[in-house]
Parts: C-alpha cells; structure tokens; sequence
C-alpha cells in the first residue's frame, strides 16, 4: 500500500487550503479597512478641493487671456 504523486498532492492542498483561505480572507478584511480610510480621507480633500476650486477657475480665466494677449494669441 504506497502513496502515489496524486495523493500526496492532494493532501497538501487540502492542509494548506485552511491556511490560503484564512490569508485572503485577512487580506479582504484590510484591503476594505484601507478603502474606508482612504474613502474618508478622499471625503475631507474633496471639501477642501471644492472650496479652492472656485477661486483656481477664477483665477485661471484672469491670468490665461492676459498671457495670451501678450504672447499675440488671444485676437
């Protein structure tokens, strides 16, 4: 009665399928946890991003026909 390659192959992956599915499940678990920090971070610049939008548009469409006068471009 002796073991062939197959056999010995299947019980390696049966011991070690516990050990992989415990690992990815650790893995999903943080992989959301940083997508909640990162979705909460992203949450507070967007506030912040919103805010200076406004005044980077405005700023942008002062200094932008000047420049373009100045090179010619703007007619």
């Amino acid at each position: 009665m002796g073991l062939d390659e197959t056999s010995l192959e299947h019980n390696s992956y049966k011991l070690m399928t516990p050990f992989f599915g415990g690992l990815s499940l650790f893995y999903s678990l943080t992989k959301l946890n940083s997508k909640q920090k990162i979705s909460n971070k992203h949450q507070k610049y967007k506030k912040k991003y919103e805010k200076n939008q406004t005044g980077i548009i405005l700023l942008a469409f002062c200094l932008l026909p000047s420049h373009l006068l100045q090179k010619g471009l703007f007619l």
